[in-house]
């Protein structure tokens, strides 16, 4: 049984770089827009102005005229190709490696193909934008890297280890104990190099091991391993051992975090471009505060007639979302 997923931050950048994308791809603007231009061109690709269902296929309209669930997996797989190639070529160029996922490459193309596919071949409608984001899931992975087999494609989960809870992108990493591996490391020369002496320069006579003693100290090897080896950049990491508690963990993530002063030191979020557009829009449209702020699940506050229908959020979102829309550079699209 599988647990349920923990919560990440990396799923709060996921969904700002998401919205991102549907707000570039809604201003027609942006680097992202340029790439997914080019890729509709590519396709001759007429977009659809719409939130695609999940029944939907995310497919050119070249397709249409192939009934590909007639053909066989191989020869299906074959025809689609290059075009699930395109979309790998714009998850790799759009998509930051830390929203990538890192238990596979495979998975990452995989699960971003959904939402990449249907920025290629849709349009955000005005009054979807937010819906529009959401469309796509990433998965929730234990540890270890996973084959695309192991991904459940209605879930967006990996099983890989059914006994640790699952999180999209965990801070962990899969480190072999240093000791252990320095061990490991130093037996193959170690073997390498006596097999060396006994083959090649014994039968000379001469000793390996103070061969390799005059090479050390004429060349001054050892004084530039050390060198070397100082230069090295550190990775902080967090052991948890059977006795670690929570709270080293926690104690632990504070001394790490204050050694990086460009973490982030928290205060008021800012306002969510795309939410903001979406709330300018709303009220173009007709929308009032109160209407938007139940939208969204806002808070409410009396007016001079001492009814609930003002709204500060609306307020400050409704003049951002349109000093973004009056600061696009391609209103015609």
């Amino acid at each position: 049984m599988v647990s349920d997923p923990l919560p990440s931050s990396a799923d709060r950048r996921v969904q700002a770089f998401k919205r991102e994308i549907t707000l570039q791809l809604y201003l027609k603007d942006g680097l992202v827009w340029n790439a997914i231009r080019a890729l509709r061109e590519r396709w001759k690709i007429q977009p659809e102005v719409r939130v695609p269902s999940p029944g939907d296929r995310r497919l050119p309209s070249i397709y249409d005229q192939i009934d590909l669930d007639a053909l066989e997996e191989a020869v299906r797989l074959a025809v689609t190709r290059p075009w699930y190639l395109d979309l790998a070529k714009l998850h790799d160029a759009i998509v930051p490696p830390q929203l990538q996922v890192r238990a596979s490459r495979r998975v990452s193309l995989a699960s971003w193909s959904t939402f990449l596919a249907t920025c290629v071949l849709f349009d955000p409608p005005e009054t979807e934008l937010l819906e529009f984001a959401a469309v796509g899931h990433l998965p929730s992975v234990s540890f270890g890297n996973v084959p695309l087999a192991n991904v459940n494609l209605e879930t967006w989960t990996v099983d890989s280890e059914p006994d640790t809870p699952p999180m999209f992108n965990p801070p962990v990493a899969d480190h072999p104990d240093p000791h252990v591996a320095l061990t490991h490391e130093r037996w193959l020369w170690r073997e390498v190099i006596a097999e060396l002496g006994r083959r090649y320069l014994a039968p000379h006579g001469i000793d390996v091991n103070v061969a390799i003693q005059a090479i050390l100290h004429e060349r001054g090897l050892l004084e530039e391993y050390l060198v070397r080896g100082g230069a090295i950049p550190l990775q902080r990491l967090i052991a948890v051992e059977p006795s670690t508690t929570e709270e080293d963990v926690r104690r632990a993530f504070q001394m790490i975090a204050a050694t990086q002063p460009e973490r982030s030191k928290g205060g008021r979020p800012p306002i969510d471009p795309l939410v903001a557009v979406q709330c300018a829009l709303l009220k173009r449209q007709g929308w009032n505060d109160r209407a938007i702020a139940e939208r969204f699940d806002w808070p409410l506050r009396s007016d001079a007639y001492d009814q609930r229908r003002r709204s500060n959020q609306v307020i400050d979102h409704v003049k951002r979302g349109n000093e973004i829309l009056a600061g696009r550079n391609n209103p015609s699209g």
